[in-house]
């Protein structure tokens, strides 16, 4: 083979290379983009179910402690 011959293959080979690194990344940059979206919504949702969970618990707290019945069924078994 020839020295031509040789630096062209070469020069062909580096821009497939180029080529497919090109492709390579731009895929990559795709995937990140789409798992940043995920991990968003997954945060958004996160935070939706937490607070739900809180404000449920909350809710339960405040009308158990409103509750006088057993208070009531006490006071009778003292008597």
């Amino acid at each position: 083979m020839s020295d031509k011959s040789v630096k062209s293959s070469r020069t062909d080979f580096d821009k497939v290379l180029k080529t497919f690194v090109n492709k390579a990344e731009q895929q990559h940059r795709l995937n990140q983009n789409q798992i940043e979206n995920i991990r968003r919504k997954n945060r958004i949702a996160g935070l939706f179910f937490g607070a739900l969970v809180i404000s449920i618990y909350s809710f339960t707290m405040y009308n158990v402690k409103q509750e006088k019945f057993l208070d009531k069924i006490d006071d009778d078994d003292d008597d």
